[in-house]
């Protein structure tokens, strides 16, 4: 397995628990005062606007660095024509890739000219994407306080059992 698949799977749950940890820690939104489930959910939604505005950034500029090797296409052609957005898409943010094919589909019978397109896709990925990912985390920051509160003991040795 590529390092690369590894990292891709690894560094957005790396983020998530750096945000969690420090949102709890300096208390930014208020964050002790809400369920585990909800933090979790937060630190998600936070964590994948971060990510996707990184992703279009990323694609954006690399766009305007191989402009010349890709001719006379706009940055719209690049982004839905590239091989990389459409699988991290489908993988990562399925509901928003299936809104956006669900648009586009909307788009092409009303025959409509593609000019919204390039604020659309990042519109669409930040916002249902981001809802997406708040519900994802709220469901897996249940099963972790669950799971976490089977684990915990009853402290009925006091302060310095040591």
């Amino acid at each position: 397995m590529d390092m690369r698949y590894l990292a891709v799977l690894l560094l957005p749950l790396l983020l998530v628990f750096g945000l969690y940890h420090l949102m709890v820690w300096f208390d930014v939104f208020a964050m002790r005062r809400r369920t585990v489930s909800s933090r979790v959910g937060v630190c998600s939604a936070l964590a994948h606007g971060l990510l996707g505005a990184g992703v279009f950034l990323v694609s954006y500029l690399d766009y305007r660095a191989t402009r010349a090797v890709f001719g006379g296409t706009g940055f719209a052609a690049y982004v839905l024509d590239s091989g990389e957005l459409w699988p991290m898409l489908m993988v990562f943010d399925t509901l928003a890739g299936l809104t956006i094919l669900a648009l586009l589909a909307l788009w092409e019978s009303m025959e409509l000219a593609a000019g919204g397109i390039v604020g659309l896709v990042p519109a669409v990925v930040l916002v249902v994407g981001t809802l997406q990912w708040y519900g994802l985390g709220r469901v897996a920051g249940a099963v972790l306080d669950r799971v976490w509160s089977g684990l915990k003991t009853q402290d009925d040795d006091g302060p310095d059992w040591l």
